[in-house]
């Protein structure tokens, strides 16, 4: 193997140097099905203390036929049924055995029929006419070789669903890696990142085990903890030094061509590199000694965690650059008309948290609060004398004015990105109204586009609240009615709502970034 080839392999300690934390192990569920109570009192004697694979027996009884299929139905996770042939009838084992097959389709249990009565059903043609995985007959068990038989049928019925969990965890991988491409935020990622590795570490050995895990990502010389679960989950946004064992840290702080996954002292740990800089950890404590099919598809989710970090980050850089982009021309506005030095970043908070509260994700919220800046950037082409001119507008000025939604969608809708696309679609429509007599089309209601919707608020309530050229700021009170009587002629009556709920944190913001 070329180094390259080795460099693209996941790294493991030696099994001998790993230390396996001692967690409860869930017990093989077996159902015992017969009408002979020395049956179930003996089985219970011989599979006591008894373990397969470190793990215990628990046996469920059934002393009848309908008993036993009630108990079938309700526990999926059965690994063995042993059958008993002859009970309500001569042949309710057998219907059983048929109908667990065909009508409860469950292909995963193994099936022993134990009789009594061989010569009800003769082996060979039981065998062969139903999908029962082992025959004996009741005068030939003893305890040593009912241990024997229960182990050879949980250990198939183990192999079966380790084929069927590694089935599941490509699928996983498959569907997560659409899903974790099209996260959008640090946070989000890392989230989503703990909530895939769980699934994988969810097998049938520790179903009800709850891992501690966190992810940390060092950028330059800060390392702070972005995403947590269990005894973590308190300390998201501190510092993991003072919450993991330094030893984790070293592989993250170490070199890293690649991502890599160790297993250490019990500990597992994922680092990845997502460009010179910035790192991420993936620490997850007291995790079962991985099987080799386990690791094969933790190293295949891994790769992918790590193309989806690098591909986090550019979109981020984009992002910022959209959100620099936002600003300059944002800023242009202000320069341009100095009584609206406030107003942009106004807008900007008021319009999140509209959006935010009247459900949008905080994705969505976060690009609205970068698209709003830009409703007035088509006053860029009306004069200044017309924008401050303190006396009532000609017919001609109204015109050229009311043209600014127009020029605005002009100047931005040339623009791929997200926010400059938003951003146009808002100078559009933010001078809409909901009951169609806005401009410069007359939009009715839902026709209108929520983010435009939320704009035409909140610019209104800020400029109301702020002195313009041609009148004085107006009361908070007068404000106050105003949008209320404005409910469902101006305003989304909801949106209305939201900001009344909210008018206390308006006037105070109006107050913290005044014109």
């Amino acid at each position: 193997m070329g180094k390259k080839e080795e460099d693209e392999e996941l790294v493991f300690l030696e099994e001998d140097e790993l230390q396996e934390p001692l967690i409860p192990r869930a017990p093989w569920r077996i159902l015992v099905v017969d009408d002979e109570d020395s049956v179930h009192r003996a089985t219970q004697v011989a599979f006591q203390d008894f373990l397969i694979d470190r793990r215990p027996i628990e046996i469920l009884s059934a002393h009848s036929g309908a008993r036993g299929r009630e108990l079938l139905e309700q526990n999926e996770d059965l690994a063995a049924v042993f059958l008993d042939v002859v009970m309500e009838t001569t042949h309710e084992g057998l219907d059983i055995a048929r109908w667990i097959r065909e009508e409860l389709n469950n292909q995963n249990i193994r099936i022993i029929l134990r009789t009594g009565q061989p010569g009800y059903a003769p082996p060979d043609k039981v065998i062969q006419a139903y999908e029962i995985n082992d025959y004996q007959d009741k005068t030939e068990l003893t305890a040593q070789k009912l241990r024997t038989i229960c182990m050879s049928a949980v250990r198939a019925y183990r192999d079966i669903m380790a084929l069927q969990r590694n089935r599941k965890g490509l699928e996983r991988i498959i569907a997560a890696s659409s899903e974790i491409f099209a996260t959008h935020f640090l946070e989000e990622f890392a989230s989503g990142s703990l909530e895939l590795l769980a699934s994988f570490l969810q097998d049938s050995d520790s179903a009800y085990v709850k891992y501690s895990s966190l992810t940390a990502m060092e950028k330059g010389n800060q390392t702070r903890i972005v995403a947590a679960t269990g005894d973590y989950a308190p300390f998201i946004g501190k510092d993991p030094n003072y919450v993991i064992p330094g030893r984790a840290l070293d592989y993250m702080r170490g070199p890293i061509d690649t991502a890599a996954m160790f297993e250490d002292q019990g500990d597992l740990i994922i680092v990845f590199e997502g460009r010179p800089g910035i790192r991420n950890l993936i620490f997850v404590k007291n995790v079962q000694k991985l099987s080799t099919e386990s690791r094969s598809l933790l190293n295949l989710h891994v790769k992918n965690l790590d193309a989806a970090f690098k591909h986090l980050l550019m979109a981020q850089s984009m992002d910022d650059t959209q959100l620099e982009v936002s600003s300059a021309l944002a800023s242009a506005i202000e320069l341009r008309n100095c009584d609206k030095a406030g107003h942009i970043r106004r807008i900007a908070e008021y319009t999140k948290w509209l959006a935010l509260d009247y459900g949008m994700d905080i994705r969505e919220a976060e690009y609205l609060k970068q698209a709003a800046p830009l409703h007035d950037i088509g006053q860029c082409a009306i004069p200044s004398d017309i924008l401050i001119k303190p006396d009532r507008l000609t017919a001609d000025e109204w015109s050229l004015v009311k043209n600014h939604p127009n020029i605005g969608y002009e100047l931005l809708r040339g623009f791929p990105s997200p926010v400059m696309q938003l951003g146009a679609t808002i100078a559009l429509q933010h001078h809409e109204k909901f009951d169609g007599s806005g401009y410069p089309v007359g939009l009715e209601g839902g026709a209108i586009h929520i983010a435009a919707r939320i704009v035409a608020i909140v610019d209104v309530f800020d400029s109301l609240t702020s002195r313009q050229p041609y009148r004085d700021a107006w009361t908070d009170k007068k404000v106050h009615a105003y949008i209320i009587e404005q409910r469902g002629r101006h305003f989304d009556p909801d949106l209305v709502e939201l900001l009344l709920n909210r008018f206390g944190d308006f006037v105070a913001l109006k107050h913290q970034f005044p014109d």
